[in-house]
């Protein structure tokens, strides 16, 4: 088992797309057919230019937005290959593809590595093991990670997310440790700590605007707050829905317009609320009202009812005027 004082002596990948500070969006998946048995490429390819020519730094697939655990190891291929050839068509080649990737062995985790990046992924963002959560303490989380980081293809994320992974919850002492690794090259916070993001921006490898270990929320209802602190952008579902508005939030903090952006801030957030409250089905169902495609969540994933949605895209009338305004001017 590796010890909290050992660190990997294996050299730094290249990076044939380089991550970088802004807003990253893990993309939705669409499906048809009965029970969503099929995916919808063509719908699918649609939204990833769509996103990709947004602003956006870069584009996550495969993550719990995007109904990864609903899929087969053969679509997870194909939708990383899909999301490839349509960032490539739009003018995207050098934008970072971030795959989710994993298994709960590192045998496994490797496996997922190497196919990820067969198909055409960049980097991949990866959950903890957590299916034994009594016996996976920080020592395991460092070896998992470590171990699959040596052998990795591409560079990883570390993906801190305890809603998702039996409760087990990424310390900042754990991050301080794979910070370290040449191969790691970030994490993403869907813990939504603001104080362990903070201790996050505090180390060494995540200055120079994370050019070594980037630091990413995990939504952008706090995205101000968590700029305050250092980090370096978000990983955001709302960039399905309204991409330019929140790549503008960033932008008016970077520029020092924090009034502007406070007040960005705000419209984000009175939307995201209510977006959250229907998780996937609400992000599919405001897709299909504002963009006109987005279908339904796979079985047994239940659709929001019309009522709800109804509701949420009331919401976000004002944020999509922004959005629309972004659009006209970019």
């Amino acid at each position: 088992m590796v010890a909290l004082e050992v660190l990997s002596s294996v050299e730094a990948l290249p990076e044939t797309k380089t991550l970088k500070r802004g807003i990253y969006v893990p993309v939705l998946t669409f499906f048809k057919g009965e029970h969503g048995a099929v995916l919808d490429l063509e719908a699918f390819e649609k939204h990833i230019v769509y996103v990709a020519t947004s602003g956006v730094a870069g584009i996550v697939v495969l993550g719990s937005t995007g109904e990864a655990v609903s899929l087969t190891d053969d679509e997870k291929v194909t939708l990383v290959r899909s999301t490839r050839k349509a960032m490539n068509a739009c003018g995207c080649s050098d934008m970072p593809l971030i795959a989710g990737a994993g298994g709960h062995s590192i045998v496994t985790a490797r496996a997922s590595l190497a196919a990820m990046t067969n198909a055409g992924a960049s980097h991949a963002l990866v959950l903890p093991s957590s299916y034994y959560p009594n016996q996976l303490g920080a020592p395991a989380a460092l070896e998992f990670y470590t171990a699959i980081a040596d052998s990795s293809p591409i560079p990883i994320l570390i993906y801190s997310y305890p809603g998702v992974c039996s409760g087990i919850n990424l310390s900042s002492d754990v991050t301080r440790k794979l910070s370290q690794h040449p191969r790691i090259r970030g994490v993403k916070h869907t813990d939504h700590d603001i104080g362990k993001m903070a201790r996050n921006c505090a180390l060494p490898a995540a200055a120079d605007d994370g050019a070594h270990f980037l630091v990413l929320g995990g939504a952008s209802d706090y995205l101000v707050g968590a700029l305050a602190v250092g980090a370096h952008g978000t990983i955001t579902g709302m960039g399905n829905i309204a991409p330019r508005a929140v790549v503008e939030l960033q932008h008016l903090f970077d520029q020092g317009r924090r009034r502007e952006a406070t007040e960005l801030q705000h419209i984000i957030s009175l939307a995201e609320w209510e977006l959250g409250k229907g998780g996937v089905p609400m992000h599919k169902a405001l897709v299909e009202s504002f963009h006109g495609y987005g279908g339904l969540p796979r079985a047994p994933l239940q659709p929001s009812p019309k009522e709800t949605i109804q509701h949420a895209v009331d919401a976000f009338h004002r944020l999509m005027q922004v959005e629309a305004e972004l659009a006209k001017s970019s």
